[in-house]
């Protein structure tokens, strides 16, 4: 399962299994390791997310795949994340948040709870 797999089922119109993809790629801890992993992942998110059509989230969803470093970008995605219920894909968001910039404590106290929810689901 990889980025390039994903890419190749959202060009064939599976847009479902794309996501489906993305989403195991990202479940914590994640799948990927370079920065330019995280970029193109956000941006093929962002893709499939317009798509299926996914309300207000584009807007932050496309924020975050134009600056995938910027802290505060990951920290609105994995917060809407949290929000529309991908407690594993936003502990992985904010994990990459706190290793750019580690030991906030708000941003732990959210991971955290993130960890927690992700366990109860």
């Amino acid at each position: 399962m990889t980025l390039e797999t994903a890419q190749q089922f959202f060009s064939e119109g599976d847009t479902n299994l794309a996501f489906q993809l993305l989403e195991q790629l990202m479940e914590y801890p994640g799948q990927l390791e370079s920065p330019q992993e995280w970029q193109e992942w956000f941006q093929l998110f962002a893709q499939t997310a317009r798509s299926l059509g996914s309300g207000n989230s584009i807007v932050v969803i496309e924020a975050v795949a134009e600056d995938p470093d910027s802290v505060e970008k990951l920290l609105d995605f994995a917060r809407e994340a949290v929000q529309q219920g991908f407690f594993g894909i936003a502990a992985t968001v904010f994990d990459r948040a706190d290793r750019l910039r580690p030991g906030q404590p708000e941003m732990l106290a959210e991971f955290a709870s993130c960890l927690s929810e992700m366990s109860r689901a």
